[in-house]
């Protein structure tokens, strides 16, 4: 997902990699994903990538990096899973903090 949000028109979200010192990461998955090596591309984005905009992986790591979104000053999360377990993971770690 995030290697599509790289490339083609989302010049935004380019922008974004570029200002996070993620350009040449940018730039890879970009020249990746346009050549249909989309595999490639989805491999190539840096795990602290997904970190700053996303809360994934275990329930234990979740709860802990839950707080440091919560300190950031951020007003919303949205939470999106097919997974209701997932969904009060997340409900579980917002009323923990």
């Amino acid at each position: 997902m995030w290697a599509a949000w790289v490339t083609g028109p989302r010049i935004f979200t380019t922008t974004s990699c570029v200002r996070r010192g993620f350009g040449d990461a940018a730039k890879r998955i970009q020249e990746l994903y346009l050549a249909d090596h989309k595999d490639e591309a989805i491999a190539s984005v840096p795990d602290e990538w997904v970190d700053l905009k996303s809360l994934v992986g275990p329930p234990a790591r979740i709860r802990e990096r839950y707080r440091a979104w919560e300190d950031s000053g951020a007003d919303s999360l949205s939470v999106r899973s097919r997974q209701p377990e997932a969904i009060e993971v997340m409900a579980k770690a917002a009323r923990l903090n």
